[in-house]
């Protein structure tokens, strides 16, 4: 954990040169990506709260959408 903070406050101190970012289309393969690791992610989400009835249901669908509506919005993210 020291070593992460080190690295941190090195890195505000001294931050990286410009970085060259190619940008590339997005394409089906991308977004089958992210749909089914939301799908793994809401069915890990169930495994381990599953003992909670009918709620858990609900929470692990809303987690597993949120990982695949977050990830989406930082796909299609436009710099500018």
């Amino acid at each position: 954990m020291i070593i992460v903070i080190i690295f941190g406050a090195l890195s505000i101190l001294f931050p990286p040169e410009q970085l060259i970012k190619k940008e590339k289309p997005v394409t089906i393969k991308d977004y089958i990506l992210i749909t089914g690791l939301g799908i793994l992610g809401g069915v890990i989400i169930f495994m381990k709260i599953n003992n909670l009835g009918w709620i858990g249901y609900v929470i692990s669908i809303l987690g597993g959408l949120i990982i695949i509506l977050l990830s989406w919005l930082i796909l299609t993210e436009k710099d500018e």
